[in-house]
């Protein structure tokens, strides 16, 4: 006999089409009787990373309403790459046009991370970025002001 948990809320989350990561990190992290639903943003065959992150920002509206007339409680756009270079007022905009598009709360990624690193305290952070230099770069500009401590190269070699 099939067990089965009362779900008690519903969680949509946006991730890019190729991370297998998102959707079982999340089950780890929610609670068992939160359904999660996924939607993928859409594929960009030739499209390299750089082409594929400036033009996410413009998907994530549409990701969300790819979820029709499932009553989501929250949303989750499940990459943070594109946060990166959005200015604060482009943000802003498309968190309003994000709210608009869901009837509960929706969060960028990076938001989120940086709430959690505040509640936490945390002074430092160690970054491990497995993406082309300009994007690294762009993760420690965004990161690294978040931190007390002066953040420095370990010499690690790109992958």
């Amino acid at each position: 006999m099939v067990q089965r948990i009362p779900l008690r809320k519903r969680v949509g989350i946006v991730v890019p089409p190729p991370n297998p990561a998102v959707e079982p990190e999340m089950r780890a992290l929610l609670p068992q009787d939160m359904a999660i639903h996924t939607a993928r943003l859409p594929f960009q065959p030739g499209a390299d990373l750089a082409a594929r992150n400036r033009s996410m920002p413009g998907q994530f509206v549409e990701s969300i309403r790819s979820f029709g007339s499932l009553a989501l409680d929250a949303a989750l756009i499940a990459v943070t790459g594109p946060n990166y270079s959005l200015t604060k007022e482009a943000a802003s905009k498309l968190d309003i046009e994000l709210a608009a598009a869901c009837p509960g709360p929706v969060a960028r990624a990076s938001e989120p991370i940086a709430e959690a690193f505040a509640a936490l305290g945390l002074h430092s952070i160690t970054l491990v970025s497995p993406y082309e230099p300009w994007l690294t770069e762009r993760a420690q500009a965004y990161w690294f002001p978040m931190c007390r401590h002066r953040p420095h190269d370990r010499g690690l070699p790109a992958l």
